[in-house]
């Protein structure tokens, strides 16, 4: 099987989120394909993300602390986060992109990357 690059780009923060999303992580790496992560800084589970060896790489993505912090940032969050993922992650090609759970700043993380295709 050619080696294949994943990127599961979680941005949520707590719930069944982090450890799914880092479940499925784990399966597409034991699968054979080269997975890549873009998660939030405050996920609750950061520790597990951080030691996890199958990781190629794991990418920490500011985030607001409420939706009123959100919505006052917005421009701010879709600029820096852009940034921060193209010069982490710009000259990688990924095959797919998995968003595990929907997040208003998926597609501004996204943006400047190289995606064959995208899977909620």
């Amino acid at each position: 099987m050619k080696n294949k690059n994943i990127l599961i780009d979680y941005l949520g923060t707590d719930g069944s989120g982090p450890v799914f999303s880092l479940e499925m992580a784990k399966g597409l790496a034991s699968n054979g394909y080269s997975v890549y992560a873009v998660i939030s800084e405050n996920v609750d589970n950061l520790n597990d993300w951080e030691s996890a060896a199958f990781l190629k790489k794991v990418v920490l993505m500011p985030t607001h602390s409420s939706k009123k912090e959100l919505l006052l940032k917005w421009y701010k969050f879709g600029l820096y986060v852009g940034f921060i993922a193209k010069k982490e992650l710009g000259n990688i090609t990924f095959d797919c992109v998995v968003r595990t759970f929907p997040h208003p700043m998926l597609n501004a993380v996204e943006r400047f990357l190289h995606i064959g295709k995208n899977v909620t």
